[in-house]
């Protein structure tokens, strides 16, 4: 299912610097769960004991929690204009929801406009996909919360990817205090290692890796914002 946001193409480079920081049967964690690109992503080529998502949308945390369940038979092939027009316009608390305005809108951007179902890459075959990695840990459990109040246990993996400072804001965001998030990664490290994509951080982040340009910039990204760097990177707290 695409995903405006979704890190399908940075999941290889995510995996690689998390691999150092695991051992068998560790907990991955993800509060920004999004598209599961990169939980399914670890969950293949790291293979956790458990793994812990959260998301703020409750209609994309209801569309994993049935697709876990009840496998994604019961997904619709296709979606037309109309449907998702209906769905945009009321926005009503179920899966069919996300399914809709993230599979078949354009870049995957939950207000962007119909996108033809024959260009929409499958979304349905891109979520099987993903869920069959999942299901492969012992345990998952995704809630639909705030990233402050998903719990995580000590000794956890923990991959942020909070919406992009200076971009367009997407589902459920109007604000966002980025710098009570810093802070909370900063507390949060203490216990757990922490990772955090993004494309500007404090001066005591480190960045490990770095990607080209691989967001494309929103058409509405005003002028003033035009310092926001255009390459994302991942990057730790650095308490040294």
């Amino acid at each position: 299912m695409r995903y405006m946001g979704g890190k399908y193409r940075q999941s290889r480079g995510i995996v690689e610097c998390i691999r150092p920081h695991t051992e068998s049967g560790f907990t991955y964690v993800e509060p920004f769960c999004g598209g599961l690109s990169s939980a399914a992503a670890v969950a293949r080529d790291l293979r956790p004991g458990r793994i812990v998502l959260g998301d703020v949308y409750s209609p994309l945390v209801k569309l994993w929690n049935k697709c876990l369940s009840h496998g994604t038979d019961w997904l619709p092939e296709s979606c037309d204009e109309e449907t998702h027009r209906e769905y945009r316009e009321n926005r009503p608390d179920d899966p069919l929801t996300a399914y809709y305005l993230f599979g078949f809108s354009y870049g995957g951007d939950i207000n962007g406009g119909f996108i033809k179902p024959e260009y929409a890459g499958h979304p349905r075959n891109g979520i099987s996909r993903k869920i069959k990695w999942i299901k492969t840990c012992r345990s998952v459990d995704i809630k639909c919360c705030s990233y402050e109040e998903l719990v995580i246990d000590d000794g956890s993996v923990v991959y942020c990817d909070p919406p992009y400072e200076g971009r367009s804001i997407h589902h459920g965001f109007r604000e966002f205090d980025y710098n009570k998030f810093w802070q909370w990664v900063r507390d949060l490290s203490s216990r757990c290692a922490v990772l955090t994509s993004c494309f500007n951080a404090p001066d005591d982040f480190r960045a490990i890796y770095q990607w080209g340009d691989t967001v494309v910039r929103p058409h509405n990204l005003s002028s003033e914002k035009s310092h926001v760097s255009g390459y994302e990177k991942l990057v730790v707290y650095d308490a040294d």
